[in-house]
């Protein structure tokens, strides 16, 4: 799991939009901001695009299949919004203003995320 934090217009939709592409997914990603969940296939994997900004608390999280979603990769965007989201994330990427540009914070979360930069396999494999 991938968490994306950062206020509002720091660039967590385009970054998520970014990574998707670069997966692979060709068609249409729009924002979940309305939907919520944003499913996606990529090379037979799931891949779910998920914004918590209306969430209020993790009694909701059962209603958008939170225990499915969680058999491929999910990049979240305002994870903060769910406190014990964050138990279960491999990396952390935080967005933020500088100037006229961004600053981007990026911090593994757990043991499989540290080992990236060894080339080891994406997150979403097992």
């Amino acid at each position: 799991m991938l968490l994306l934090k950062g206020e509002l217009g720091s660039g967590k939709s385009t970054l998520a939009r970014a990574l998707l592409r670069e997966l692979g997914v060709a068609g249409p990603v729009p924002s979940p901001t309305y939907t919520l969940v944003e499913p996606y296939e990529v090379r037979g994997r799931p891949v779910y695009h998920v914004d918590l900004y209306r969430i209020s608390g993790e009694t909701e999280l059962p209603y958008l299949g939170w225990s499915e979603l969680r058999q491929g990769l999910v990049l979240v965007e305002w994870p903060e919004r769910v406190p014990g989201v964050a138990q279960g994330a491999d990396l952390a990427i935080e967005l933020g203003f500088d100037g006229s540009g961004r600053r981007v914070s990026v911090r593994a979360l757990s043991d499989r995320a540290a080992t990236l930069s060894s080339g080891s396999a994406p997150l979403w494999v097992r």
